[in-house]
């Protein structure tokens, strides 16, 4: 008998286990974070033991199936999986590529095809209790595979019995289960914690009020990690400010997390969730840069070159002290509506060149004024198709053989927003910008995001 349901067991092992050899085959050329094999998919053999139908075992594979593209998506953009689940909400703003559409398309077909191969396998084999044993199997297996390549929740770390350099396996389930636990426990009090040093805001702003000051946020921009490149741009960057007779200073800063991570790190000095400042009364908790820059004098301004309803920016903002807020939506009204929209990221926005010169037409030269500008049109994925910048002399990203046309051209946008400020600056609105990278480029592809710095991001400090 057993032989007989043996090649039902080989079908089932191939069903549960697609995923895997998707994610294998890809590997080699794009960033995929994910254990080898995910626990929870073996559930679907122990479903099969029961007198059910067959949309029972496939819905579970389904829900295993979105916890782990959800879990591998989260990690590629900095998010834990509960805070990627929320930016779900915002996926209205989103706009959506052809091939995006197309990749859809493919999941959706081999999802039903798999619900035609349960139903077929459930038909064939009925209740039995080769389901049961190809489960029990299966997870025996993978544990002690698990557990020798040192990755076990049991086992400690063993780097001479290590055969796969990543995690062996995984359940997604558990992370997801803490990270939401954590949150129920803390919903009317989101975690929020102190750094335990200085972020490079505070520590350029809060002891210098001597001239109206702007902190730029820059989307994306990542920290090139060869030295010599990195040198090489940020001299081409730096020559374009001398050129204005202003100074520049480079440096790094470390990053965690996505976009809004880097607001807290640099508006208020901490790490969590920004939701903590959805109520106003939480602001006196912790001190904001527009907190500390009002107590000094300074009208407080923040602005994004995108829509006010992203993250809830409109209030909180307001929250930890701005005085003014703008988005896109201000830009456009003053321009009448003449600002071309950007369509480079999937997030399109007004371009951030306009924004810079909204900005000035708002600062005044008299008074001290305080301006955050969080930027936009280099976000990922990006599909815009730029020209080389004029002034690249010791730094040429067409040159880097190994990197996508997406990471060139995203590159490049930075490079030419920069070089605009820095030409387009009006020397009696702002005598200090501190210009940072939110996070690294969250590239897909391995050798795009190799070319990165994983744990921080570049900041310059331009000054007269």
């Amino acid at each position: 008998m057993w032989n007989k349901k043996l090649p039902y067991c080989w079908f089932l092992l191939l069903v549960v286990t697609w995923p895997t050899l998707v994610v294998s085959l890809l590997q080699p050329w794009f960033a995929i974070d994910r254990p080898l094999f995910v626990y929870e998919y073996f559930l679907v053999g122990l479903i099969m033991a029961f007198n059910v139908r067959s949309l029972w075992p496939w819905l579970v594979f389904v829900f295993v199936f979105t916890l782990d593209i959800a879990t591998v998506f989260s990690k590629l953009y900095f998010f834990n999986l509960p805070d990627f689940l929320n930016t779900l909400k915002y996926f209205g703003n989103y706009a959506i590529n052809p091939v995006q559409i197309f990749l859809l398309i493919i999941t959706f077909l081999a999802l039903i095809g798999t619900f035609l191969l349960f139903k077929m396998f459930k038909r064939k084999i009925g209740t039995d209790k080769v389901c049961l044993r190809f489960f029990i199997a299966m997870l025996a297996i993978t544990f002690v595979l698990d557990s020798i390549n040192g990755s076990s929740i049991v086992s400690a770390y063993n780097p001479p019995l290590n055969f796969y350099k990543d995690n062996f396996a995984g359940l997604p389930s558990i992370s997801f289960y803490r990270s939401l636990l954590n949150r129920n426990v803390n919903v009317n009090a989101p975690l929020l914690f102190q750094l335990n040093k200085e972020s490079i805001a505070f520590k350029e702003n809060t002891s210098d009020n001597t001239s109206n000051q702007l902190l730029m946020i820059v989307e994306s921009f990542g920290l090139i990690n060869d030295s010599l490149k990195r040198e090489a741009f940020q001299k081409d960057i730096s020559a374009v400010f001398e050129g204005k007779n202003l100074k520049t200073s480079w440096g790094k800063t470390p990053f965690t997390g996505s976009t809004t991570s880097a607001e807290l790190r640099e508006l208020l000095n901490c790490e969590g969730d920004y939701r903590y400042f959805i109520k106003p009364n939480r602001s006196k908790n912790f001190k904001s840069i527009f907190q500390i820059k009002k107590r000094q004098g300074y009208h407080t301004i923040a602005i994004h070159s995108y829509k006010a309803n992203m993250f809830e920016r409109a209030t909180w903002w307001k929250n930890i002290g701005a005085d003014e807020v703008f988005f896109s939506e201000d830009v456009q009204v003053e321009s009448n509506f003449q600002s071309k929209l950007n369509y480079d990221s999937p997030f399109i926005s007004v371009n951030d060149e306009d924004v810079f010169n909204f900005i000035q037409s708002k600062t005044a030269t008299k008074g001290k004024q305080f301006v955050y500008f969080l930027t936009e049109n280099a976000h990922l994925p990006f599909k815009g198709k730029l020209n080389k910048p004029m002034f690249s002399k010791k730094f040429d990203i067409d040159k880097e053989a190994n990197l996508s046309e997406e990471a060139k051209n995203q590159s490049k946008r930075i490079s030419n927003f920069l070089a605009y400020v820095a030409t387009h600056l009006d020397p009696n609105k702002f005598q200090k910008i501190l210009i940072v990278g939110d996070h690294m480029p969250p590239f897909v592809k391995k050798d795009d995001r190799a070319f990165y710095n994983d744990q921080f991001v570049p900041y310059c400090i331009v000054t007269r």
